[in-house]
């Protein structure tokens, strides 16, 4: 299946300034926030989502995708400074009576994945690990809806896996959203932010290694080039097989005769 099968909307934020585009297409920009800049990512530029204002870029929608139904969110991102508690990298957040939040939060020393009600307690499974500022770190969320299993990976590792309904009370009136750099609980964060797809399915674990791409990312539309490649007289080759100086693809020989 080709990593581009049931995407609904892909920012590369490749920007120097004001709205997101999505790059698949399907309309989804994203309204810049109070001028959130945009500086060096991990691939080209990326949002750089701070506090103060705060700076995040928003859209009122759920870019297609229903609560109930499989999905998948996956980025880049680095924390530039911690403040107290969680920072909220993203959030997809549904209207309805099963409302529910869906972000992933980091913090000094926990990532959270979760499926939560805003103004509640939250539904989140967590990883403990140690996230360093000014480092680049790759997150993925999968939801499976049958099972209403949320799983979590960092750097194309899974590590968290939980069932998560997004069960309890609605605490305030929800709107449909899906923000880069905030929540619905209007958690913000201090970090440039990159590279955020979104899928209505559960990317597999190979196709979420393709995207983290051994560190160096992979971007939309995930089509990559020949790494290492040779040259002969400023043409690339793969491999070249050379008689007495002369590049030959393959030679036949008749009575000892090339």
């Amino acid at each position: 299946m080709a990593l581009t099968t049931d995407i609904k909307a892909y920012y590369k934020l490749d920007e120097s300034s004001g709205n997101a585009a999505d790059a698949t297409g399907n309309g989804n920009t994203l309204t810049n926030n109070n001028t959130a800049l945009y500086g060096p990512g991990i691939i080209n530029n990326g949002v750089v989502a701070t506090s103060v204002g705060p700076q995040y870029l928003s859209i009122g929608s759920t870019l297609g995708i229903s609560d109930g139904t499989d999905f998948t969110i996956t980025g880049w991102f680095n924390i530039a400074s911690f403040a107290t508690g969680d920072q909220a990298l993203w959030d997809l957040g549904f209207t309805a009576t099963s409302y529910t939040q869906n972000a992933i939060r980091v913090n000094g020393s926990t990532i959270k994945y979760d499926r939560g009600r805003r103004c509640v307690a939250k539904q989140h499974v967590d990883y403990s690990t140690t996230i360093n500022t000014g480092t680049w770190y790759f997150v993925c969320q999968t939801f499976t809806a049958s099972s209403s299993t949320v799983k979590g990976f960092l750097n194309a590792s899974e590590v968290a896996s939980s069932v998560l309904s997004g069960i309890g009370s609605n605490g305030c009136a929800p709107t449909a959203h899906f923000f880069i750099g905030q929540d619905g609980d209007f958690t913000n964060c201090n970090a440039t932010i990159d590279e955020v797809g979104v899928w209505n399915r559960v990317l597999t674990g190979p196709e979420i290694t393709q995207l983290y791409n051994g560190g160096a990312g992979l971007q939309y539309p995930f089509t990559a080039g020949p790494t290492n490649v040779k040259t002969w007289n400023g043409l690339a080759f793969a491999s070249v097989k050379t008689i007495n100086g002369l590049a030959t693809g393959s030679i036949k020989t008749v009575n000892g005769l090339g």
